[in-house]
C-alpha cells in the first residue's frame, strides 16, 4: 500500500513538473515571437511617420471637413464647409466658391481639382 501511494505522488509531482516547463516554454516561444515580429516590421517601416493635428482656428476654414484629394504635386485639398482647403505642407489657404456654397467634394485629376456641391448642384474646378 505504501509503494503505490509514494508511486502516486511521484506521478502527480512528475506531472507538475512537466506543465510547469511546457507553461514556462509556452511563455518563453510567445515572447520571442512577438519581439520578432515587431522588429521585423520595424525593420521593413525604416521611419515613423509625423502626425500633425490642426485645429479649426489655424486653417480658417469651417468645422466640417467633408473629402479630401491630393494633387499630383503633392498638394492636399479638402472639401470644407467654407469652400476648398489647400494645404502645400506649410501654409492653409481657403478658397470660398463662387456661389459661397460647401465644398463636399474633391478630386484630383492632374493639377486640375473638381469641387462638387450636390445639393445646390455646383459642379466646379480649379487649375
Amino acid at each position: 500500500m505504501d509503494l503505490n501511494a509514494n508511486s502516486t505522488i511521484f506521478v502527480v509531482l512528475n506531472t507538475t513538473l512537466s506543465v510547469k516547463n511546457s507553461l514556462k516554454h509556452i511563455l518563453i516561444t510567445l515572447f520571442l515571437l512577438c519581439h520578432a515580429g515587431v522588429l521585423a516590421f520595424s525593420g521593413t517601416i525604416g521611419f515613423m511617420p509625423i502626425v500633425s493635428n490642426y485645429s479649426q482656428s489655424s486653417y480658417d476654414g469651417g468645422l466640417q471637413n467633408w473629402s479630401v484629394t491630393q494633387s499630383a504635386s503633392g498638394q492636399l485639398f479638402f472639401g470644407n464647409q467654407k469652400g476648398v482647403l489647400s494645404f502645400d505642407g506649410y501654409r492653409w489657404n481657403c478658397h470660398t466658391l463662387p456661389s459661397h456654397s460647401i465644398a463636399r467634394s474633391v478630386l484630383a485629376d492632374g493639377d486640375r481639382i473638381y469641387v462638387v456641391d450636390p445639393q445646390k448642384g455646383d459642379i466646379a474646378f480649379f487649375i
